[in-house]
């Protein structure tokens, strides 16, 4: 494949954790000859993401496209049943034009594109690597699409996608195994990536100064359901009369105006701030007794790695794959999922115990080693499949 350029793709380059392990992977991978090209296949983001209730201080990143250090091909479409041959149509394109020779997609749908572009370039002999955002059957819980829908995606990926591509990248040991389960033949193409952080500008961020001054337990992330900030918020509630302390969430989402009128129904509107979108989480990780995460599913947070990072104790409900990120006691602490009332007295635990505390953020140090390691990984698969 000499001279073949990578394309990477993915939905759109909005906020969330798989938008920015996508900017850190294509920011940060080390090509020599290969010129890398990026393609998001909807560029309407925020259309979409106001149409689902999202509030207007939700934002993308759409405006750093010009100063991106690469190529980058955008469609903004809206075109319903017609979407996927419009998508078609332009990653056609591009393969021609900048003489594509691998496709690394962060999405399903990337990925199926992908190998539908290999039918029409057979003599190209197109490699197409798919990068799993979170477990195969977490991918089809989305409560913001049809249960047909999920079902629908759920069998094209099991029987055509992850059956064509030469190889697919999972981010947890959890994730490889419960693909396995879906089907055994899977276990040649898979590979193992961690997520990983730029540690330096992350460090850099969070020394900026804030205005909020007391002390606060902090969430952040998205506003969705499998969140469960209510539950968070529940938890809170049953501590907040016995500590001099506030919570803060960070982020936007469709649950943002539910989970408001969760707080004032528990009379919290002077406990509980929401700050919405914030460009520079970090500031507030960092000065956070500690991060709180509840989710009902998670595929491989990235806010974990971050918090580590900024040397912030971690409280996480024990989702499938939570041991790939936290031992119990060591590295933070794991609560059982839904359980509010273990929640609050994990919580009333770090807020009363400075030392357990500290214990924590020593050995989480250790654990951020083997991030810095993932680029490399990327590097070296990309160039075996490229045959370099």
């Amino acid at each position: 494949m000499y001279n073949k350029n990578i394309l990477f793709v993915n939905y759109s380059l909005g906020h969330g954790g798989t938008e920015k392990m996508f900017l850190n992977v294509v920011s940060e991978i080390q090509l020599i000859n290969r010129k890398k090209i990026v393609f998001f296949y909807n560029n309407n983001f925020r259309k979409y993401r106001l149409r689902q209730g999202y509030s207007n201080s939700d934002v993308d990143f759409s405006n750093l496209y010009e100063n991106m250090p690469f190529k980058v091909y955008s469609l903004d479409n809206d075109n319903g049943i017609f979407n996927t041959i419009y998508r078609l149509k332009m990653l056609l394109y591009i393969i021609k034009k900048e003489n594509i020779g691998l496709i690394l997609s962060f999405s399903s749908h990337g990925a199926l594109l992908a190998i539908l572009s290999k039918i029409f370039f057979p003599l190209n002999r197109i490699k197409v690597i798919v990068r799993m955002g979170s477990p195969f059957n977490n991918l089809f819980q989305d409560s913001r699409a049809s249960k047909t829908k999920n079902k629908i995606g759920k069998f094209i990926s099991k029987y055509f996608i992850y059956k064509f591509v030469d190889k697919i990248i999972c981010t947890t040991n959890y994730m490889k195994k419960e693909l396995l389960l879906v089907n055994h033949r899977f276990n040649r193409k898979i590979s193992i990536i961690r997520n990983f952080s730029n540690e330096g500008i992350i460090k850099k961020l969070a020394n900026e100064k804030i205005e909020f001054y007391d002390n606060f337990i902090l969430y952040a992330g998205r506003l969705e359901e499998e969140k469960n900030v209510k539950g968070i918020i529940t938890a809170f509630n049953q501590i907040n009369k016995d500590f001099d302390i506030k919570l803060l969430l960070i982020g936007d989402g469709s649950f943002y105006n539910s989970i408001k009128e969760h707080i004032t129904e528990l009379s919290l509107n002077d406990s509980v701030i929401m700050l919405g979108y914030e460009k520079n989480p970090y500031k507030f990780i960092s000065r956070a007794k500690f991060l709180v995460l509840f989710s009902n599913y998670e595929g491989s947070p990235n806010v974990i790695l971050e918090s580590k990072i900024c040397g912030t104790p971690v409280i996480s409900s024990d989702f499938n794959g939570v041991d790939d990120f936290i031992k119990d006691m060591e590295t933070g602490l794991i609560v059982s999922k839904n359980n509010e009332n273990q929640l609050a007295g994990k919580m009333r635990l770090l807020l009363g115990n400075s030392s357990l505390r500290k214990s924590i953020m020593t050995n989480s140090s250790d654990t951020l080693e083997n991030s810095v390691i993932s680029i490399r990984e990327y590097e070296s698969l990309i160039k075996k499949q490229m045959r370099w």
